[in-house]
C-alpha cells in the first residue's frame, strides 16, 4: 500500500519538488511507469521469453478458450487455486495479465529484440494506464 506513496517521493527528491506540488508532471517527463505496473512489465518479458523460446509450449500451456458471447476479449485459462499462494504464481498471474491486455502476445510476436519489446510495452502500458489518472488516486 505505501509503495505507490515512496514512489512519488523518490520523484519528488529527483526533481526537487516541494510536499504540496503535483508529481504528475514530473512521472510523465521521465516517462515512468506506476508502481502497480511494474509487475505487469516483468510478467509481459516473461512472456516474451517463452514465446520465442518454444511458442507452441507456450500456447499449449495457456490454452486460449473461446468465449460464448465475444465482447472483444479473449480468455485464457486460469488454473484452478485453493489459497492466496496459488494465486502469486506465475502460471495463474500470467493469463490473468493476458486476459486483461491480450494485445502482449501480439506485440512479442511481433518484435524480434527484447529491448523493442521493451520498449513498445512500456509505451502500451503507458497508454493503457495513463499516470495523471494514477497520479489523481493518490
Amino acid at each position: 500500500k505505501n509503495t505507490p506513496f515512496l514512489q512519488k517521493k523518490a520523484v519528488r527528491i529527483i526533481d526537487n519538488l516541494g510536499y504540496i506540488k503535483h508529481t504528475a508532471p514530473s512521472i510523465e517527463k521521465y516517462k515512468l511507469l506506476p508502481i502497480e505496473h511494474v509487475l505487469s512489465h516483468k510478467l509481459a518479458i516473461i512472456i516474451f521469453d517463452q514465446i520465442k523460446h518454444d511458442d507452441t509450449y507456450f500456447f499449449a500451456t495457456y490454452l486460449h478458450k473461446p468465449a460464448e458471447c465475444d465482447f472483444g476479449r479473449t480468455n485464457y485459462t486460469k488454473p484452478n487455486v485453493r489459497t492466496n499462494y496459488g494465486t502469486q504464481k506465475r502460471d495463474y498471474q500470467i493469463p490473468n495479465l493476458l486476459n486483461k491486455q491480450p494485445s502482449i502476445v501480439q506485440i512479442a510476436q511481433q518484435c524480434r529484440k527484447i529491448q523493442t519489446f521493451r520498449k513498445k510495452v512500456k509505451t502500451y502500458s503507458l497508454q493503457a494506464a495513463p499516470t495523471l489518472d494514477y497520479c489523481k488516486r493518490m
